[in-house]
């Protein structure tokens, strides 16, 4: 890291779509790169911060330079792991939501569980945090998919990829939908370009050394060939429409927090340190060696005059620093939507932490995420569904799945308890609600409607006894209102 960049989050790329071809490719990578080139700089500044290559590292210091304490107290990588770990702890999941039949039931045909297993064994979970890690780091993150070969076990195979060596651009008509992507590798001082639109794929192939050039004039070879997987295989996840990565835009402050802590210790090191005073005082550089060594010398005064012998100190009010450390790490939380987590709202329990400091900041921000990651995962879904309708060896149930009846489900750790949980869901059950809408509303199960297929006999029975027992209590006590019926 040289200096200090101002950032303010990264650049949507986008162009009009058209038809590529081996003559116009040139001049589309010569718009698209250069943009490209300016996020990956912003992008790789913040994953050296987030990794503790901070500004601080490079100070410099014009009085004492020989006390110059570079302390990093990386509240990136704080505020990076709570919220990977806060939304995408828990693995994300896919259930049907949709209510089929007169009755409302749901008819599951087996083919979300079968696309959940095909989730698993791709590693999906492990993926999802890494492509959070990025989303949060860097602003976006990016997933990769392709088919595999015939025989395989997996229909398909997915991978994360650095968002430094990829970008998507998308058009500027309606919608701005994504119509071209790429990805870059570098080998050897050559840079190699793979440009995917729906149908067509190609090899660009330039120098990275010379480059003062355009990349139309450093590009020696190009290939072209088709492809019949009628998608775009790298799908991008912004963290927000500015794509602002978790820490962005309080990076002011986390210098700022580097600089006081360090400021301490460069304080109290200066008091230790302190330099000597002589006033009228005859003393030479063996004298005050020996003094250094025996920590007490003898001395004269000189010319009569009275003699004093001190320290020039400088000190540094470490509370009033610690108050000022302690307000800018307030604040840093509080812009983040991330808790104190070391503030108590009252009690140890769960629901005390959710209404507790930052905790209410901390839910509604991850829901916020969810949101985002979800748009960007319906295009993957998307993507996977394609596949498996073009792989044979795949169930038929596989073949037709209905995204609309989808739902992504995050089954994020929250901190309340699974008591307060399960009160909630009996409070609801014994006052007459009914107990699909009790099931999803209460948060005890990942797959609410999947709990209720299951107990539909047992809970309904139950429902309908509650529902009738209140019925006649309130009738026995003169009330000539049933709100049951």
């Amino acid at each position: 890291m040289t200096e200090k960049k101002m950032l303010f989050g990264r650049k949507k790329i986008r162009y009009p779509k058209k038809e590529i071809n081996i003559e116009n490719i040139k001049e589309i990578l010569d718009y698209i790169i250069p943009i490209y080139e300016d996020n990956r700089d912003e992008m790789r500044y913040l994953l050296n911060y987030y990794r503790g290559d901070q500004p601080i590292n490079h100070r410099h210091k014009e009085v004492r330079p020989e006390i110059n304490n570079k302390i990093v107290t990386n509240h990136a990588y704080e505020i990076i792991s709570f919220k990977v770990g806060y939304t995408f702890g828990e693995p994300i999941q896919y259930i049907k939501k949709s209510k089929d039949g007169p009755t409302g039931e749901i008819k599951e045909d087996g083919s979300i569980s079968a696309l959940n297993e095909l989730m698993a064994y791709d590693g999906k979970s492990v993926k999802d945090r890494r492509l959070a890690e990025w989303m949060y780091i860097c602003g976006t993150g990016y997933r990769m998919i392709f088919p595999t070969n015939p025989g395989e076990l997996n229909p398909f195979e997915t991978e994360i990829v650095n968002p430094l060596e990829c970008f998507v651009c998308y058009d500027t008509g309606f919608g701005e939908k994504p119509w071209l992507c790429g990805k870059k590798t570098e080998f050897n001082g050559l840079t190699t370009w793979t440009i995917y639109t729906d149908h067509k794929c190609f090899t660009v192939e330039n120098s990275s050394i010379n480059l003062d050039k355009g990349i139309s004039e450093r590009i020696s070879n190009v290939k072209e060939k088709n492809h019949i997987m009628g998608f775009l295989p790298i799908i991008e996840y912004p963290l927000n429409p500015s794509r602002l990565g978790a820490f962005e835009i309080v990076i002011d402050l986390l210098d700022a927090l580097n600089n006081s802590v360090s400021n301490r210790m460069d304080g109290v090191e200066q008091f230790i340190q302190s330099f000597m005073k002589f006033v009228n005082v005859d003393i030479d550089e063996t004298d005050f060696k020996a003094m250094k060594e025996l920590g007490a010398i003898k001395i004269f005064s000189r010319d009569g005059a009275q003699a004093d012998v001190g320290i020039i100190t400088s000190s540094l009010d470490q509370s009033q620093t610690q108050v000022l450390v302690d307000d800018i790490y307030q604040t840093i939380l509080q812009i983040c939507g991330v808790p104190d987590r070391q503030a108590s709202a009252g009690g140890n329990t769960g629901q005390a932490l959710i209404i507790g400091q930052g905790w209410a900041n901390a839910e509604s921000r991850a829901k916020a995420d969810e949101e985002s990651f979800k748009e960007a995962e319906m295009q993957f879904l998307k993507v996977v569904s394609n596949i498996l309708s073009m792989t044979s060896s795949v169930d038929d149930s596989l073949k037709h799945i209905n995204l609309r009846e989808m739902e992504i489900k995050f089954n994020r750790n929250r901190t309340d308890n699974i008591l307060t949980k399960t009160q909630a869901l009996m409070n609801q059950l014994q006052s007459g609600v009914h107990p699909r809408v009790a099931l999803q509303t209460s948060g005890l199960y990942s797959d609410p409607e999947e709990v209720y297929v299951t107990s539909k006999e047992y809970m309904d029975k139950r429902w309908l006894d509650n529902a009738s027992s209140n019925t006649l209590e309130d009738k026995s006590e003169g009330s000539f209102v049933n709100t049951h019926e």
